[in-house]
Order: C-alpha cells, then structure tokens, then sequence
C-alpha cells in the first residue's frame, strides 16, 4: 500500500540532516553533547553532519526532541533556528507559497508526528453516511474516466462525498484517477509553517489512504510532471477521444481551460466534463463561460446528488 506520508517524512529528515551542523551550533551543543542527549557517539553526529551516514526517522525523532526541550526553555531562538531549518530549490506552487520548515506550533515532533496515517478517526467519520443516489452518479461512476485535484480533497465535506461515491465506483470497476502531483502537492503543503493549511494536508493525505484502503483511487504520474493545470489540460486534450473525462477540481479558472477544449475543432470526441463540490459537499456541473453546462450530463445542471 502506498503511504502517502513517506516522501514528507523523508524530506524532513534529509531537511534536518543538511541544517544539523548549524542546528547544533546554534544550540551552543559540541558533537560530544548532542551525541549524549540523543544515545549516539561523537563519530555518529559527525557522520551525521557530513552526511557519511544518512540520518535514521529514530534519530530525528531524538533530535527534535531536544529541540523541542531547547525551545521549551529558550523560544527566544525559535525564529534563528526555523530560519536554518528549511529546505531550498522548492518553488512557491510547490510550497503553495510558504518556506518548507520541520515545525508545527512551534513544536518538531507534532510535525512529525503529524506525517502519519490517522488512528481510526477517519474511518469513523466516514462510516455509516447514507449513500448517494441519482442517475447522474452512477452514470460518471459507470462511463468516465475521473481525475481528483488536490483543492477537492481539501473542499468541506469531501470526505464525506468521496466515501459515499465509493461504493459505486466499486460496483462498475471504475477508480479516481490521482496524478502523482496532486500527492506531492499535500506532501509539500504538509510542511509549509501554516498550521491551517499543513492540517487541510494531512487530512487530504488522510483520505487519500482511506480511499486507497477501499480501493477506488489509482495514482498516476511521473517525477518530470511540471505542474498540476498544465499536466491535466495535456492529459485531457490527449485522451478526449478516446475516453469520457470528468475533473473534479475546486479551480474554476483550471476547469474553464481544459472545458474550452470541447470547442477546439482539431480535437474531436467526448465532450469533457468538469465538476466541483459545494459547501454541502454535493457533486456540481461548472457551467461553461457562454452559460451552458460543460459537458453532456445536462442534467447535472444546479442539481444536488
């Protein structure tokens, strides 16, 4: 199964593995002394530093409990020391506009305790909603190829239609489609140093292993991928004749670009639907900019499923 923690993880540490030797002076701390507060040897913390030897989740965890402790004791160097805690060569999209740090309310381990699976919270939330009817779900559930942007995940209630959707994805062997950029993009905003938005992140990347639990979302995607509107108007200009296409993004601006594609006379097939989720949580059509409804399930038009 995939965790869609990991990579978060990962950069974290390798984040604070690369900041270790100035972390460790600015805590006025000899190799010796951080070696002593974490159960390791001078020789490790320099291997560490030098990056001979790559830095274990244990290890992280030791460090930033002592950081912690020194920001218990001192928060005076909380900015000094966020300041060089943080990972260069992301651009805002990736960061969707904040410097990636290891901190969340001011503490290192909530963080990254923050960057795991929930314990069972989730699934109790979901269970035991009544399902979704209508003949415009089942038809989107049996006919269409359906790709999720991350703002979706992160909509009110989306948990809520998301598990409700599942069980008739399942029944037509359908799946929602994840580009691998949607995954990176709650995996970095994780990290940034708002506590709201790296929350909104981890509840997506929470869902996300829900549903996969249950089967119904397929990850898709390659590490040279640019940047989320560009990759799904090219997907769906690729593929609009050979398959039904559906969005679910929460963009209205994304989803009138890749809708203008039904009026490109050089690109026949299925007419391309573009949806979004309400404050309710409901599955709505995007109108298109001359008012009519994208797509060919004109029923969906201002209709509550």
């Amino acid at each position: 199964m995939f965790d869609f923690f990991l990579h978060t993880r990962e950069k974290m540490i390798a984040n604070l593995q690369a900041s270790l030797r100035s972390v460790r002076q600015l805590l006025n701390l000899s190799a010796q002394e951080l070696g002593d507060f974490i159960g390791v040897t001078r020789q490790t913390v320099n291997n560490l530093e030098t990056g001979k030897t790559p830095m274990s989740p244990t290890q992280y965890v030791a460090i930033s409990a002592v950081l912690d402790k020194v920001l218990e004791e001192k928060p005076e160097l909380y900015p000094a020391l966020t300041s060089v805690i943080q990972t260069s060569g992301y651009s805002s999209e990736d960061t969707l506009g904040g410097e990636i740090i290891n901190v969340h309310n001011g503490s290192f381990l909530k963080k990254w305790f923050m960057c795991f699976p929930g314990t069972g919270s989730l699934e109790q939330t979901l269970q035991g909603k009544p399902l979704l009817d209508g003949d415009a779900l089942n038809t989107i559930a049996k006919n269409y190829k359906i790709f999720v942007n991350y703002d979706s995940l992160l909509a009110d209630n989306s948990r809520e239609f998301f598990d409700q959707f599942a069980p008739l994805l399942k029944q037509h062997g359908n799946r929602l489609i994840i580009p691998l950029l949607v995954v990176e993009t709650l995996q970095n905003m994780l990290l940034v140093p708002d506590p709201l938005k790296a929350g909104q992140a981890k509840e997506g990347l929470a869902l996300l292993t829900y549903l996969q639990a249950r089967e119904v979302i397929e990850i898709r995607g390659e590490q040279t991928d640019k940047t989320i509107n560009s990759l799904l108007f090219s997907v769906f200009a690729r593929h609009k004749s050979s398959y039904r296409l559906l969005l679910i993004t929460q963009a209205e601006n994304l989803a009138q670009d890749i809708l203008s594609l039904n009026h490109n006379q050089s690109l026949p097939g299925f007419p391309i639907v573009c949806c979004h989720l309400d404050g309710e949580g409901s599955l709505k059509v995007y109108n298109e900019k001359d008012g009519n409804p994208g797509g060919d399930i004109q029923y969906l038009k201002d209709t509550t499923y």
